[in-house]
Parts: C-alpha cells; sequence; structure tokens
C-alpha cells in the first residue's frame, strides 16, 4: 500500500517538475488504481519456456541416476568439460554431441535408450 502512495507521488513530482504531460500522469495514476486482478497472467508458451535435458541411468549394480537439466545448462558442461563431453557409462558410450545434434534438430521426446549386455540402462529425454 506504502509502495502505491510512494509511485503516486513520484508522478505528481514528475508532473510538478513537467518530466511528464498531464495526460502522461493521468495514464499513469491509472495503472496504479487497477485492481491485480485486471492484470492478466502472462502465459510463456511451451516453445519458449527452458526445455529440459533429462538423463535416467540404472545400472547393473543396482544405482540409479536421474538428472535433469535446462538444455542450455547442459550444453555448457558439455563445451566446458571435456570430461562431460565423452561419457563413458561402466560398457556404455554416450556422445553427447551427437545428443545435441538431435536437439538442434528439433527432436523432443526420448532421444536415446541403451541396454548393455550387462545390464546397464540409459535413456536420455528431452522435455
Amino acid at each position: 500500500m506504502a509502495d502505491n502512495i510512494d509511485a503516486k507521488m513520484r508522478i505528481l513530482d514528475q508532473l510538478e517538475k513537467k518530466e511528464i504531460t498531464a495526460q502522461e500522469a493521468e495514464r499513469l495514476l491509472g495503472e496504479l488504481n487497477k485492481p491485480a486482478e485486471e492484470t492478466p497472467a502472462e502465459v510463456t508458451p511451451r516453445s519458449k519456456r527452458a526445455r529440459l535435458l533429462r538423463v535416467d541411468i540404472k545400472s547393473s549394480d543396482g544405482d540409479k541416476v536421474n538428472v535433469q537439466v535446462p538444455i542450455n545448462f547442459a550444453r555448457t558442461l558439455m563445451h566446458g568439460s571435456k570430461k562431460f563431453a565423452s561419457t563413458k557409462l561402466a560398457n556404455v558410450d554416450l556422445d553427447l554431441e551427437e545428443v545435441f545434434n538431435m536437439i538442434d534438430a528439433g527432436e523432443i521426446g526420448q532421444l536415446v535408450d541403451i541396454e548393455s549386455a550387462d545390464g546397464d540402462i540409459v535413456k536420455v529425454y528431452v522435455d
């Protein structure tokens, strides 16, 4: 409430100093008086949301790893670390460069489904 009063005072001060016109002041004051529910909530379309890279790993030893990171962050990790880029999990080779090529081509959903002879399972998804 005090923020609203302070904002109104700043608008009136700007009007008095002729920094804004009377019409601009009227419009700004009108916007401050609108109830919050009149302002529509901005909905981000699915295409603009950060897509996620999910990697699910189940080892034959019973270990489970579930990683979920924004694609841009995963890409940064890949380019910043050669170790991350050439991931080898037990007997499973995973070429992340090829995964990112599929993502860049617009692939969505499950991209990789690998099961090694030892029973290690790796699945990569884009959501």
